[in-house]
């Protein structure tokens, strides 16, 4: 077998038996690197690097997904709603999304409004409105009053501030900002509203869902329907109004569901199609800028100088055309919502992906198991599972209501379990999805582990464990019942840590009480990990526990860390009778085998983003969680590693 084939299945040995292959010898080289053929397959790969650490990017798990919507705030704020994966904003300036963490609830979004105030409304498929005050962090519902809460169009008018919403069941209007909604639905009564406008006249429209346009003239008391000339180019009536939008001028378009762009200059009595030049003519954004008009289509963007008496095509350079939403923002750039993210037009005429922080969710916990796969909880798209190795992610959120992902553990018996926000959830997979199990559990979960015989639950308000076959969680005794506990973590003895903030408490076996191990230097730590030896971690530092005739002392092993760095994780992988300590930090992953001293960093495609979560496994198979790159597999290859004598 020739070196390089050797070092190849050196990777996917190593994973193999982590993942509970159970490989003989050379013949089944490729039964076993099948799975991975995705990595070692890929255009430039190389082998893992002998004596180090070396990572491979996977493929996901992947946010951000469909882009229904796309608004601005009057800071420049841009807002993205997904369908699926909730509402993302970018910093006027910015070039990185960040997810909403704290709603809405209903994460399928159909429209968002930005008001002049900084106020943003955000319609969803089955939650109604929901409503922030704080640049898009924290979503309440509106909707009293509201009598159906699927919402596609949310309008302001500027004059009286009056809000109109367009539901599956006609229109609704606020007088109050969207706290509370009353009917206007005459003529409409019972009419799916897909898109509004308003008119310098003050004249309403809405585009319906399969009855064509109407338009009221008294605040949305009346409305009547203007169909008049509404038909595609094989003379049938277009009745999907999908969008609407008004120019200065008061010349109304509309872009409709397969009959393309129509335009009215008399107020809607009578429309005339105007497509010459559109390649597709599913109409999915439409704007209007100083110059021109800009159409977003199933093949692009497509725009017009003239009025739409003829259109030209934009597309040249789009990374996605499945445009699904436009927007033209206040410093001239052109904003795409499509099926896979945003991608945005300069004022100069170039096109480029605007991804970080919305294709790969933050990935928080991760989870290797040797039945089910790869799991890989996220801050705010969920949880995910990899049944190929990486090749492909597909959620698995059925009974999570929430998004945020704060830990991941398995137990002996191979039950797997999620902590939330909220509580903690097990995996039932004869119905295939997650069940609540938090009886007696308090406090917002931070951390979880599975021992032999029970599992733990480190949590704002203490520490909580349960035997194995119970269903009842109980407060451990520690300091104080209301200490707050950041993580918790046992060693290869069996005795189990546990952090707070005023340090690090210790219980060498199920029946002893505990006690504290050390404090001083390391009080304020943020996470555990532990080896041959027992280590702690702060964002700024990471220590090792150390021996010596006045007890537990605390070593710092982290000061030949890049400067400027933050912990943000570590594991350790025991090899031949040694630590090696893997952080996941904000610069990267690096490692260290020499209890302190220089750290490296480790080998492959990984570029220096931060990280927020490194799992070692069994047979120096190791995972890693970023903060925008998704979920990263990798073998240590440290010296001292057994070769499973293929090296």
């Amino acid at each position: 077998m020739s070196g390089s084939v050797s070092r190849r299945y050196g990777i996917v040995l190593a994973i193999g038996l982590a993942l509970g292959g159970h490989p003989q010898g050379c013949e089944d080289a490729g039964r076993m690197a099948e799975p991975f053929r995705y990595l070692t397959g890929e255009e430039g790969y190389r082998p893992p690097a002998q004596g180090d650490v070396t990572f491979y990017q996977t493929n996901g798990p992947l946010g951000g997904g469909s882009v229904q919507t796309l608004a601005e705030g009057p800071d420049g704020v841009v807002y993205a709603g997904t369908f699926g994966n909730g509402i993302y904003t970018k910093p006027a300036g910015g070039d990185r999304w960040r997810p909403s963490e704290d709603g809405p609830d209903d994460r399928f979004l159909l429209t968002l409004t930005a008001m002049p105030d900084g106020v943003v409304l955000a319609g969803t498929v089955r939650g109604g409105i929901f409503r922030s005050e704080d640049g898009g962090r924290r979503w309440t519902a509106v909707n009293e009053g509201l009598g159906n809460t699927q919402v596609l169009a949310i309008l302001r008018d500027p004059r009286s501030g009056t809000l109109y919403a367009g539901t599956g069941s006609g229109v609704f209007k606020s007088l109050d900002e969207g706290r509370r909604w009353t009917p206007s639905n005459r003529g409409l009564e019972m009419t799916l509203s897909r898109s509004l406008a308003l008119g310098p006249d003050g004249t309403l429209y809405t585009g319906t869902g399969g009855n064509g346009l109407f338009a009221s003239h008294d605040n949305g008391a009346v409305w009547q329907p203007l169909n008049e000339g509404l038909r595609d180019d094989l003379g049938l009536r277009e009745n999907f109004v999908r969008v609407l939008t008004v120019d200065r001028l008061g010349v109304l378009y509309a872009g409709s569901f397969g009959g393309g762009v129509f335009k009215t200059t008399d107020e809607g009595r009578h429309w005339v199609s105007i497509n010459e030049g559109l390649t597709n003519t599913s109409i999915r954004g439409l704007v209007v800028g100083p110059d021109a008009l800009y159409v977003g289509t199933g093949e692009g963007v497509f725009t017009s100088s003239d009025g739409g008496a003829r259109w030209e095509s934009i597309s040249q350079g789009m990374p996605d055309t499945n445009v699904q939403s436009l927007l033209l923002g206040t410093n001239g750039v052109l904003y795409a919502g499509t099926g896979s993210g945003v991608v945005e037009r300069s004022p100069s005429g170039s096109w480029r992906s605007s991804e970080r922080g919305m294709l790969f969710p933050s990935v928080a916990a991760v989870l290797v198991d040797p039945k089910r796969g790869l799991f890989a909880g996220t801050r705010s798209a969920g949880l995910f599972r990899s049944k190929d190795a990486g090749e492909t992610w597909v959620p698995f959120n059925d009974g999570l209501p929430s998004p945020t992902i704060r830990a991941l553990a398995r137990d002996a018996q191979g039950v797997q379990y999620a902590a939330t926000r909220e509580t903690v959830y097990r995996a039932d997979w004869t119905i295939s999805r997650w069940v609540a199990d938090g009886e007696g559990l308090q406090g917002a979960p931070a951390a979880l582990l599975a021992g032999p015989d029970r599992l733990y639950a480190a949590t704002s308000t203490g520490l909580f464990e349960r035997a194995n076959g119970t269903s009842t969680w109980a407060r451990a005794a520690l300091d104080g019942d209301e200490t707050a506990v950041r993580a918790v973590i046992s060693d290869r003895r069996g005795a189990v840590y546990a952090a707070t903030q005023t340090g690090v408490f210790r219980r060498a076996t199920v029946t002893d009480r505990w006690g504290p191990l050390a404090t001083g230097p390391m009080d304020g730590v943020l996470g555990l990990a532990a080896g041959q030896a027992l280590y702690a971690w702060t964002a700024a530092t990471i220590s090792r526990a150390v021996e010596d005739r006045k007890g537990t002392q605390w070593r710092e092993i982290g000061s030949g860390l890049p400067k400027g760095l933050e912990v943000a994780g570590l594991a350790v992988d025991v090899v031949a009778g040694r630590d090696v300590v893997l952080a996941a930090t904000t610069g990267g992953i690096w490692w260290n085998d020499r209890e302190g001293g220089e750290w490296k960093p480790a080998q492959g495609r990984l570029p220096a983003i931060p990280f927020r979560t490194v799992l070692a496994a069994e047979s120096g198979f190791t995972v890693a969680g970023s903060e925008e790159h998704g979920v990263f597999v990798g073998v240590n290859l440290v010296p001292g590693r057994r070769k499973f004598g293929l090296f």
